[in-house]
């Protein structure tokens, strides 16, 4: 694949994974993905946690966790973690009203920047 930049070129990128998943095409899905490549001259590895559940008949809450390390060839770095929670209700067939919250971590940085 080709990964376009702003300044008119391009890199290659190739991403490799494997998710598993519990409800994964329901409402309340709970998943684990993996998924590890190239990434233009970088090389990146990340995790994504999603759990959700119902809390009634109406309502779900969903808990995430997403995790990147992007790497280049000489060791550097720059690793961040994102970290979301809703909660979900449904009045009717044409209301609902969803709330959330989430946060990002960066851990590490880069030479030069």
């Amino acid at each position: 694949f080709l990964l376009s930049s702003p300044h008119g070129s391009g890199a290659l990128f190739d991403q490799n994974g494997v998710s598993l998943g519990y409800r994964a095409g329901s409402t309340t899905p709970t998943t684990l993905t993996y998924n590890v490549g190239r990434f233009g001259e970088r090389y990146l590895l990340s995790w994504a946690h999603v759990a959700s559940f119902q809390t009634s008949p109406r309502g779900s809450v969903s808990l995430e966790a997403d995790d990147t390390d992007l790497a280049v060839d000489d060791g550097q770095g720059l690793k961040q973690r994102l970290e979301r929670a809703a909660f979900a209700y449904q009045f009717g067939p044409e209301a609902s009203l969803a709330v959330g919250v989430g946060w990002v971590h960066y851990f590490g940085a880069e030479k030069g920047t």
